[in-house]
């Protein structure tokens, strides 16, 4: 953010602030879900385990549905959808590219796709709760209803994702 955004910001009464850096957030959590959708059909093929594989296109559709959940959080603020890159998941997502090209198939590229899949579902818990938070704390009742959706269908995710981890060394 730049310096003269930052002092626009800083000038606006508490609700509008709170409000503006809603939007910038969401922004964040938009380009997250459209860069889980366009990674996920390559984790796919390069998972060997039928359990991780199921669950990657399990949470591919998920992610399409957040997609169009947040589609209408824009739709109530009266934007259009914009993405705006997070650094955080961009870099959980050059480990990942990392972790894919130096991994043989099997077992240990399987356990490290877990590991990048669960750095990410921790990242988006942890958006969506601040999301969650600053709608509510801005007023915007119908938004915290759909991101709360959201927020506990990514914890019931990485539930499910940290089970796949520990409850069988070969995931199947």
């Amino acid at each position: 953010m730049s310096k003269s955004h930052r002092k626009k910001i800083a000038a606006l009464d508490p609700v509008e602030e709170l409000r503006q850096r809603f939007f910038i957030m969401l922004k964040y959590a938009y380009w997250c879900e459209k860069a889980v959708i366009r990674s996920f059909p390559r984790l796919y093929r390069h998972a060997q385990s039928p359990q991780l594989r199921f669950w990657i296109s399990e949470h591919l559709a998920e992610s399409k549905l957040h997609l169009r959940r947040l589609h209408l959080v824009f739709g109530l603020l009266g934007q259009k959808p914009v993405a705006r890159k997070s650094e955080p998941m961009e870099s959980i997502f050059r480990e990942t590219t990392s972790l894919l090209k130096g991994s043989k198939p099997g077992f240990i590229k399987d356990a490290g796709i877990i590991g990048c899949l669960r750095k990410a579902e921790h990242h988006e818990i942890a958006s969506y709760a601040g999301l969650t938070a600053l709608a509510r704390l801005s007023d915007l009742p119908q938004a915290a209803e759909m991101l709360v959706k959201i927020l506990e269908e990514e914890k019931r995710t990485e539930e499910r994702l940290s089970d796949l981890a520990n409850e069988d060394p070969d995931f199947g």
